[in-house]
């Protein structure tokens, strides 16, 4: 190391503080009661047995454990803090295990001028198994094989907080690619948004987001490319005089609209298709000294309509639940 270098140190360590580590775990048990996302006439024909190789899978329904690990270190540079953080989380399904997965995230953030932060994340999740599907590489109508896709999302957003408001405009890019029987469903996704949030009272919160999706898919047949608009809303509250509980809640409504510019003959599942998505969930939290206890409920919902294949409704929508029991632990250096 040249002696420019180490003249450089000393100012270097003037400029960033002594760091802090903070940690969190989370262990959640939960039932879910859809996790293939199939609609009604799928699991009917599940319980009937009526097309077993349509569904190799041992049951519609399964146990999850959801454990996670977060690591988070906060610094303050010339003045200003910021922070670099590490998550991961896995989801393994007992009776289903070829449905579980993981994920990690790192994240980066640092503050520009106050109140107004800068951050940066990216995810990545390998080797996601939606449902079984017909095999579009052989013309054996009872080959179904798994339909498994490695996604990459890349996220930066800028938060500003003014008083009790604050505005997070973000912009994502995402890249879902499918294993090489499932080519055609290769996508690419730009994701602008904004969220907005109010705490109105101390122990209130109110947020509502927005985000404009417009996914490109490799294509050309079938081709699920597609536009979206996706709107939440949700409020968090903490009694006052019940101050370690605290309970959440949230809608989502997403308007899907399929762009593929091939007939209704051609690709008859994705021309002039609309999907409308909607999930609600309730979450309750409790925290004691070390550890806080949760409750949780999501449920969600799809309706399609499409011009071109009357029978695609009965395929495509789907009711799904799901009841969450878990812990979370959290602490730091100092």
């Amino acid at each position: 190391m040249s002696s420019q270098w180490l003249l450089l140190l000393p100012l270097v360590g003037a400029a960033i503080a002594a760091p802090s580590v903070e940690w969190r775990g989370q262990f959640r048990i939960a039932y879910d009661n859809n996790p293939f996302l199939y609609s009604a006439s799928d699991l009917e024909l599940f319980r009937l047995r009526a097309a077993p190789s349509r569904f190799p899978i041992r049951t519609t329904d399964d146990l999850e454990a959801d454990m996670g690990f977060g690591l988070a270190c906060r610094f303050r540079l010339a003045e200003r803090g910021g922070s670099l953080g590490l998550r991961t989380r896995l989801h393994q399904y007992v009776s289903n295990p070829e449905k579980s997965y993981g994920l990690a995230t790192v994240e980066a953030g640092q503050s520009i001028w106050e109140s107004g932060r800068l951050n940066f994340a990216y995810t990545y999740l390998p080797d996601y198994l939606i449902r079984y599907y017909r095999n579009p590489t052989s013309s054996d109508t009872t080959d179904y094989v798994g339909c498994w896709f490695t996604e990459h999302l890349a996220t930066v957003s800028f938060r500003q907080r003014l008083g009790n408001t604050a505005l997070q405009p973000k912009y994502r890019y995402e890249v879902d690619d499918y294993t090489p029987v499932f080519d055609p469903y290769d996508t690419r996704a730009h994701r602008m948004g904004a969220e907005l949030s109010w705490d109105p009272l101390v122990n209130v919160g109110v947020s509502a987001d927005y985000e404009y999706k417009l996914a490109s898919a490799k294509g050309p047949v079938p081709d699920i490319s597609y536009r979206q608009h996706e709107l939440g809303l949700r409020v968090l509250s903490t009694p006052r005089k019940l101050n370690r509980f605290s309970l959440e809640a949230g809608y989502t409504f997403s308007r899907r609209v399929f762009t593929t510019r091939n007939s209704g003959d051609v690709d008859p599942s994705h021309a002039g298709r609309v999907d409308i998505i909607e999930a609600v969930d309730v979450k309750g939290r409790y925290r004691l000294a070390l550890v806080s206890l949760e409750v949780g409920y999501h449920f969600e919902w799809r309706g399609v309509t499409s011009p071109h294949a009357s029978a695609i409704q009965d395929v495509k929508d789907y009711r799904a639940g799901r009841l969450s029991l878990g812990a979370v632990m959290s602490g730091k250096s100092r």
